[in-house]
């Protein structure tokens, strides 16, 4: 049996992102997608679903009205970049929440945990038997205003600065808001590798590896292998290059 769940998302970063990962998950399908409270309640009143993601910023009293009366009542689970002001949602009962940037990794503990107080069989360890291969080769990023398409192969290296990044391609280097953890923690791990506190890199960009100096072959620059990082890198990527 699976979970049916809806998005309630006023951000399209993030309603993309949501979205994503619920494609990902074997044990959920994504029944609709809404940018208001006005034209989701339609839908919920007259479909039965087991979990909402609901944008903490579009919560009202009526709102919390609506969801309070729903018979079955739904699992919900807000989104938000300040779970600290989510004391003032109390008279909600909702189950939990995602921070923002949303991460790959709190989505599926959140999800294991669900499960597990539905289903006794499922371990909350074993994330292979609820998730998809993870087959996605793009990202959609936000840039001037803009949502971007871009080939994670196109992708040479990823800046960080402060609680945004700078993501490089040999022919452009785009602003994100999103902190390098973000990226550390969702992109393959097969071919992204962090090898610095702040750098992360595609392996198939890098031409040579000179004592504590990774080369990247189409823009000619160097970038710091940190000590911290120097090990993991090795073992996992040098017998590819």
């Amino acid at each position: 049996m699976k979970l049916s769940s809806i998005i309630i998302e006023e951000q399209i970063s993030d309603k993309k992102t949501l979205q994503m990962f619920i494609n990902d998950i074997d044990a959920i399908t994504l029944e609709g997608v809404f940018s208001n409270i006005e034209s989701a309640s339609r839908y919920i009143k007259d479909n039965s679903i087991d979990l909402i993601f609901l944008d903490s910023q579009l919560i009202k009293r009526s709102v919390i009205h609506l969801f309070n009366t729903l018979s079955p009542m739904p699992k919900i689970v807000l989104t938000t970049h300040h779970p600290e002001n989510l004391i003032h949602f109390s008279k909600l009962n909702y189950l939990s929440y995602l921070t923002k940037p949303l991460m790959f990794k709190e989505f599926i503990k959140l999800i294991l945990q669900i499960l597990s107080s539905l289903y006794e069989k499922v371990e909350l360890s074993s994330t292979q038997q609820i998730t998809k291969q993870y087959h996605r080769d793009f990202v959609f990023i936000k840039h001037n205003g803009e949502y971007i398409k871009i080939n994670l192969l196109d992708i040479e290296y990823i800046k960080s600065d402060g609680d945004y990044t700078l993501v490089c391609t040999a022919k452009k280097k785009y602003f994100v808001s999103y902190p390098l953890k973000y990226w550390s923690e969702n992109l393959p791990r097969n071919y992204f590798c962090q090898v610095h506190k702040s750098y992360l890199i595609n392996i198939n960009s890098v031409e040579k590896v000179s004592g504590n100096q990774i080369y990247i072959k189409s823009q000619g620059i160097k970038l710091p292998l940190g000590r911290t990082f120097r090990d993991g890198f090795f073992t996992n990527f040098m017998r590819e290059l």
